[in-house]
């Protein structure tokens, strides 16, 4: 699924426009996404959101997997196509990870409005003290079925859930 810029024609929080394939820009920005809410990286794009010169599949690749070797632990991250006005572009997609990253060198980065920020001693043991173990939320429980809910809670969570909301789930 292609995805737009999350913040119009400009980088922000979620969203890292790179001009080109150098690696160390590229395991920062992988580094900096994992550690914070994750996000987009577009290849070909500058700072300005203007396309800078057509990226090749296997140039990004190749920029790609040397980059990953620069983060540690390997941030997980695949590619997508990007659609843009300006044309089609290469995206590597970057969830947001439970672990905590850094790069080679022991920076720490996390991503800040629309830059890559290290972080001090300090902001790192904070950041990783917040790191979740297990991301509960998101697992599916084996061998769960319907019937384990209770009916009345589930209830009481939706009618809430449409208070603070205003839509109706379904």
């Amino acid at each position: 699924r292609a995805l737009a810029p999350m913040n119009g024609n400009k980088p922000g929080p979620r969203t890292v426009y790179l001009a080109g394939t150098e690696v160390l820009p590229l395991a920062e920005s992988l580094v900096a996404l994992a550690n914070s809410d994750g996000g987009l990286i577009v290849l070909g794009i500058g700072p300005d959101g203007r396309p800078t010169g057509e990226i090749w599949e296997e140039e990004a690749e190749l920029a790609l997997r040397e980059a990953a070797a620069l983060c540690r632990p390997p941030v997980p991250s695949h590619f997508q196509a990007v659609e843009l006005p300006a044309g089609r572009f290469i995206g590597i997609q970057v969830p947001r990870s439970l672990e905590l990253h850094s790069m080679a060198d022991g920076r720490v980065l996390v991503r800040r409005r629309d830059e890559n920020r290290p972080l001090t001693g300090e902001e790192i043991r904070t950041l990783a003290a917040g790191r979740a173990t297990v991301d509960f939320e998101t697992e599916a429980v084996p061998g769960a079925k319907p019937d384990d809910l209770d009916t009345a809670t589930l209830r009481e969570y939706l009618e809430k859930r449409e208070e603070r909301t205003g839509t109706r789930s379904a």
